[in-house]
């Protein structure tokens, strides 16, 4: 009986062993896994973050540019329109200049070289100003070395050309670069004018000098006066009664006119050779509109009219 006891008691003792050392092994692969997916987030994470870094660089980039571009388009503008004072207001101030301090030959030369300089150190005073602007507007700490030394003023056409140059410096080297050259430009006309117009070729005629002469329909002659006694007499007086066996040159029937035919009042009505209505009256806008009012260039070879063109 003692030796079953103690058989049982090592039995018992070797399943506790068993599970003890089960228990300890699942314990192990539980913390393995707890600490590769701890180590998988620590080498993910930063990497998205490097990654979004990249992808915001464009858009503060663009963002910057944008800012930047409407400096220079609103100071360019303004420019343009204080170009009027400048072209109106100088003239007089050099002038009176020289009624009060007498100025001789040779200082007016002097000023003349000076004035000849003047685009120049405006251009230059422009840049500095737009890029002192510039700078304020971005307020991005990433762009650097800022310029306007290829800003013109007025010294072709009366253009204004603002342009700024400038860096963006990048967070991290790119492939050995760590800045992008960027520049903005703006360019317009200042608001002086055009002095005269271009001069028409020798011998050409302005178009609005031209004379202007009128035709009827299927007229041989033209004529200078909307009312002249040919031009009346195209429309021709008939019967009522009679207009139904009348034809036209076309050999057409004529048709009441739309716009005067329903008013007939009376036993006479108005027609055309080349027509196709008749009228109740002379004074109907479709007998006015007969008459054409062109340039007597296009139809010059048909030859004046003998009555209103003063030949008798």
């Amino acid at each position: 009986m003692l030796s079953y006891l103690k058989k049982l008691f090592h039995q018992q003792s070797y399943v506790a062993s068993a599970l003890q050392a089960s228990d300890q092994k699942g314990c192990g692969k539980r913390a393995y896994q707890k600490a590769s997916v701890t180590v998988e987030a620590a080498f993910v994470f930063p990497m998205f973050l490097f990654l979004m870094m990249i992808l915001l660089i464009p858009l503060r980039i663009m963002r910057a540019q944008r800012r930047m571009q409407a400096v220079v388009e609103s100071v360019c503008k303004d420019c343009c329109q204080y170009a009027y004072a400048k072209y109106t207001l100088l003239p007089l101030a050099s002038s009176s200049l020289d009624g009060i301090f007498n100025l001789d030959s040779q200082e007016m030369e002097v000023l003349k070289k000076m004035g000849e300089y003047l685009p120049y150190l405006e251009g230059a005073a422009l840049g500095e100003f737009s890029a002192m602007r510039a700078r304020d507007a971005a307020q991005d700490r990433h762009i650097e070395g800022i310029h306007g030394l290829k800003t013109s003023c007025m010294r072709e056409n009366n253009m204004i050309v603002i342009r700024l140059d400038y860096q963006y410096r990048l967070p991290f080297s790119v492939f050995g670069k760590t800045s992008v050259n960027q520049f903005v430009v703006s360019s317009r006309r200042a608001w002086v004018g055009k002095d005269g117009m271009e001069l028409p070729i020798e011998g050409a005629k302005k178009e609005d000098d031209e004379e202007m002469v009128y035709v009827g329909r299927t007229s041989t002659r033209y004529h200078l006066s909307p009312n002249c006694h040919y031009l009346a007499n195209d429309a021709r007086a008939v019967s009522i009664f009679e207009v139904g066996n009348l034809r036209n040159k076309s050999g057409g029937k004529y048709h009441a006119c739309a716009r005067c035919g329903a008013a007939l009042g009376s036993s006479t009505v108005y027609i055309m050779p080349s027509g196709t209505t008749y009228h109740s009256s002379l004074s109907c806008s479709a007998i006015t509109a007969y008459v054409r009012k062109v340039k007597k260039s296009e139809v010059e070879y048909l030859g004046v009219c003998s009555y209103c063109g003063g030949v008798h």
